[in-house]
């Protein structure tokens, strides 16, 4: 029986499948994320990650990409729009 706490099943191990965090994993860089991204893929493919886990790694990623990213994209943009005015 579930309870209103744990709404998994009794004997559910999905929650505890997890990623042991690796020294070699660098997620300053974008070589780096991309890198990780596929072993979270790899290890969420193979059972070995489970879909909690995954869920929340992507989440993170998500916002790590957004926050490496969308700086770059406004500058670009305003660097777009500044030429614009320059040859209006």
């Amino acid at each position: 029986m579930r309870t209103k706490s744990s709404q998994a099943r009794p004997g559910n191990q999905n929650a505890k499948k997890t990623l042991a965090w690796v020294e070699s994993y660098d997620l300053t860089s974008r070589s780096g994320v991309d890198a990780f991204l596929q072993e979270v893929v790899k290890k969420t493919w193979t059972g070995e990650l489970g879909s909690r886990a995954c869920g929340a790694i992507n989440g993170t990623m998500k916002i790590l990409i957004e926050h490496e990213v969308l700086p770059e994209l406004e500058r670009r943009i305003k660097l777009l729009e500044q030429s614009r005015e320059v040859r209006q």
